[in-house]
C-alpha cells in the first residue's frame, strides 16, 4: 500500500468538488480550524448506485 501526500489528497478532493460529485460541510468544534466533511453534491442524481458514483469519480479523477 503506498502513500500519498496532503497535497496530492487535498488536489484530488478539489477535482471532485470541482464535478459536483462532492461537497464539503464545515463542522465547527471549538477553537482552531473547522473540520471539514465530505457529502454527496447536488449533481449526484437520485437512487445512484455505487458503481455510478465510482464511475463518475474516476472519471473526474482521469481528466
Amino acid at each position: 500500500m503506498g502513500h500519498t501526500s496532503r497535497t496530492e489528497i487535498a488536489r484530488t478532493k478539489a477535482r471532485l468538488v470541482e464535478t459536483g460529485l462532492v461537497d464539503t460541510d464545515a463542522e465547527v468544534s471549538g477553537v482552531g480550524r473547522p473540520r471539514h466533511r465530505l457529502v454527496l453534491g447536488d449533481s449526484v442524481p437520485d437512487g445512484a448506485t455505487g458503481a455510478d458514483l465510482l464511475a463518475r469519480g474516476r472519471a473526474a479523477l482521469c481528466e
